[in-house]
C-alpha cells in the first residue's frame, strides 16, 4: 500500500508518496533504509573482506491528515524533521514535483 508524505509543520504540502506495510495504522513508525552512493574508489570486486559500509536508517511515523481540519482524515506519512534529501534517499518514496 502506498501513502502521501505530508510535510509535519505544514501538513498540507504534499511531499511525494511511499511504500508502506497493509496494517499500517495511525501512530505506528516505519523504520526505512536509506540508499548509500558507494563510489568506485570505495568498491574492489576482489576484495574478500566483509563490506565497511554503514547502513543508514530514518524512521517515519504514520498520522491522519485532516484538511482543513475537517472530522474525517486519511493515514498519511508524517516526514518530521527529515529533510527532502534524506527522504529522496528511500527506494520507494516517489517525490511529487
Amino acid at each position: 500500500m502506498r501513502l502521501e508524505v505530508r510535510c509535519c509543520c505544514q501538513p498540507q504540502k504534499l511531499l511525494g508518496s511511499i511504500d508502506v506495510p497493509d496494517h499500517a495504522y495511525a501512530g505506528m513508525s516505519i523504520v526505512y533504509p536509506l540508499q548509500i552512493a558507494a563510489s568506485k574508489v570505495d568498491w574492489d570486486p576482489t576484495d574478500a573482506s566483509p563490506t565497511r559500509l554503514t547502513y543508514q536508517t530514518v524512521q517515519l511515523s504514520i498520522d491522519v491528515f485532516q484538511p482543513d481540519f475537517r472530522r474525517t482524515g486519511y493515514l498519511a506519512v508524517k516526514a518530521e524533521g527529515v529533510k527532502l534529501e534524506v527522504l529522496r534517499r528511500i527506494a520507494s518514496f516517489e517525490e511529487i514535483w
